[in-house]
C-alpha cells in the first residue's frame, strides 16, 4: 500500500446506481477474462461473488477485480483521470493534480474467501450469497438482477475441464 500511495481509510457506500455501475465494471471482468461466476450480489460497501477457479489464480483475479473497479469508478466520477482523456483532447482535463490525487477508496486491502469443498457447502453458499440484500435490507433491483444473470455461468459449464 505505501509502494502504490494507497491511504487507508473506510471503503465507500455504494447507492444503488453505484452498484449497478461497479457491476457492470465486474460483469466486463467475467466476460473478458471468462471467469465461471456461480452467484454474485453486492450489498453497499461489499460484494459476494462465488467463483470456480484454481487456488493458485484466485488473488490475481480478486486483485483485477478490485483494481479495475476502482480505476473504472474514479475515472467516471472524477475522483482520478485517465492516462489521456480524448474528450480533453488528448490532455488531462485536470492538468494541475496529478492521478490518483483525489482518489476514492472503494475496497479494503484484504478479502476473505472460504474453500467450498462439498455440494452441501456450495447449496448454502450458494443461498447465503443469493439472500444477502435482504439480509442487509437493501431492496430487489431488476436493473441489478438482469446484469447479474448475464454474468453468471451455469453449475454445469461451470465445473467442466478446459
Amino acid at each position: 500500500m505505501i509502494k502504490y500511495n494507497v491511504k487507508r481509510g473506510p471503503a465507500k457506500y455504494f447507492d444503488s446506481e453505484e452498484e449497478i455501475e461497479i457491476t457492470r465494471y465486474i460483469s466486463e471482468i467475467v466476460k473478458s477474462d471468462k471467469l465461471r461466476v456461480l452467484n454474485y450480489n453486492i450489498c453497499g460497501d461489499h460484494i459476494h461473488l462465488i467463483i470456480v477457479c484454481e487456488e493458485i489464480a484466485r488473488d490475481s483475479i480478486v486483485r483485477k477485480l478490485k483494481s479495475e473497479t476502482a480505476r473504472k469508478f474514479n475515472i467516471a466520477h472524477g475522483y482520478t483521470i485517465s492516462e489521456i482523456d480524448t474528450r480533453q483532447g488528448g490532455k488531462p482535463p485536470c492538468s494541475n493534480r496529478n492521478r490518483g490525487d483525489s482518489q476514492t477508496q472503494l475496497w479494503a486491502q484484504k478479502f476473505n474467501c472460504s474453500y467450498i469443498e462439498t455440494e452441501e457447502k456450495l447449496i448454502k453458499a450458494f443461498e447465503y450469497v443469493k439472500n444477502n440484500r435482504n439480509k442487509h435490507g437493501l431492496p430487489d433491483n431488476p436493473n441489478l438482477s438482469a446484469i447479474i444473470d448475464k454474468m453468471l455461468t451455469d453449475y454445469d459449464k461451470a465445473f467442466e475441464q478446459n
